[in-house]
């Protein structure tokens, strides 16, 4: 960094770099009319806070300092997961890792500039991976899987306690799931931040009930990461334990309307909030899923509403089961 001429790089990339900002600012004057239609007709936005950026953007580029880079500028761990049932080898997600010890210097400010853009385009912030705020998985950069990684502390109870007085807390929402140890449910709840409820993992856990769900939780069918309820249904066993003809008994319904089944006991959960996917409000199948952790494939990220899907049977059943549990304005 301290031998590169920004001046020569500017004029170099002044074509690109007006291109990007002609785009950021179309993308903004956009976006503003958007939120203030939603904003006028009821409708919340909720924004998503991925934990950790990318190695390739400004944030990195902008501040080496606040990442574990080597004196060459380049990444010495990355982020990922340890092994577990479902990734034996662990996930390696490919993210440069935070120096902690320098936001803390800092008093965390650049958290509080990326709460605060984040803040100004919507209403609710979702924490992804909450737990990392209390400890994450550190795995050398020349590793091909997650065996070799390691747990390290994070200072998640001096960043929330940092930015309590610059924002209003009560609008972040976190993705609390995987292992909830005793520190991380203690972050949690010091702030008062509603947690995540997985139906799909929940309903048949005998030793989870929807009814007993904390009132500061918000509950899903399934996120974005699931099947969708029916492809998860075409997934059981035909026999065991957990099979198809057990799922429609426990519900007393059919296979036709198991998804309004789970939105039913969505809606009648105890959570703050429910939310439902809207492939589980058309009851689609895993066509239509729209992502796989842990996996770089062109379907991913790639499925998109079709205008007329949301027909007005669709709209009345969701208004109707509003109504009867309690969920309705």
């Amino acid at each position: 960094y301290d031998s590169i001429n920004f001046s020569l790089l500017k004029e170099k990339y002044n074509k690109f770099l007006n291109s990007e900002k002609s785009l950021q600012f179309l993308f903004h004057y956009q976006w503003d009319q958007l939120h203030d239609y939603c904003k006028e007709s009821g409708i919340k936005i909720i924004g998503d806070m991925p934990i950790y950026v990318n190695y390739e953007s400004v944030d990195v580029w902008s501040n080496p300092n606040l990442f574990k880079l080597n004196k060459h500028y380049k990444m010495e761990f990355q982020s990922g997961a340890p092994p577990c049932e479902l990734y034996v080898n662990g996930q390696i997600w490919g993210n440069p890792l935070y120096k902690w010890e320098n936001h803390k210097c800092s008093d965390f400010n650049w958290w509080k500039s990326r709460f605060k853009k984040l803040f100004s385009l919507v209403d609710f912030v979702r924490i992804d991976h909450f737990i990392g705020f209390c400890k994450f998985y550190q795995i050398p950069i020349n590793k091909f899987n997650s065996i070799e990684g390691e747990w390290i502390k994070s200072p998640g109870m001096e960043l929330f306690n940092s930015i309590s007085g610059k924002f209003d807390l009560s609008r972040i929402i976190v993705e609390d799931l995987g292992s909830l140890t005793p520190n991380v449910i203690e972050l949690r709840e010091k702030f008062n931040f509603p947690g995540m409820k997985i139906l799909q993992t929940d309903l048949f856990n005998h030793d989870i009930k929807p009814d007993s769900y904390s009132k500061q939780s918000i509950v899903y069918t399934g996120t974005h990461d699931n099947q969708t309820i029916i492809g998860w249904f075409n997934s059981l066993e035909t026999e065991g334990h957990l099979n198809r003809e057990y799922v429609l008994k426990q519900l007393k319904t059919s296979k036709d309307l198991l998804h309004w089944a789970f939105i039913e006991k969505a809606y009648q959960a105890n959570s703050k909030w429910a939310i439902i996917p809207i492939q589980d409000i058309l009851g689609l199948d895993n066509s239509a899923r729209f992502n796989t952790p842990g996996t770089e494939s062109e379907l991913n990220w790639v499925w998109r509403l079709e205008k007329g899907l949301i027909n007005q049977k669709v709209k009345q059943e969701l208004k109707l089961l509003a109504i009867s549990s309690g969920r309705h304005i």
